[in-house]
């Protein structure tokens, strides 16, 4: 015979053991890294679109007469009535 332990399904009963706050010199548990890093990662979020959009602002600032001059030749060329009228 060997010297294994034979495991029965019947017989095994799983031991519950109570719910213990980790002392100093224990790790902290994954679950608690990671919401850690979790409510890190929203603040981080945050502070992104923030500089998104002021770096949006400011190009759009920069280059405010080319674009709109670009969007009224667009609007011209949509709405030209010389358009409409050679299509019928």
């Amino acid at each position: 015979m060997s010297n294994r332990k034979s495991f029965s399904l019947i017989n095994h009963q799983k031991q519950v053991q109570p719910m213990q706050l980790p002392s100093q010199d224990q790790k902290p548990k994954f679950s608690h890294y990671l919401r850690n890093k979790v409510r890190a990662a929203q603040g981080l979020g945050t502070v992104e679109i923030v500089i998104i959009i002021a770096v949006l602002l400011s190009v759009a600032l920069l280059f405010r007469e080319q674009i709109t001059s670009f969007a009224q030749e667009l609007m011209d060329k949509v709405f030209d009535s010389s358009i409409v009228d050679q299509l019928g």
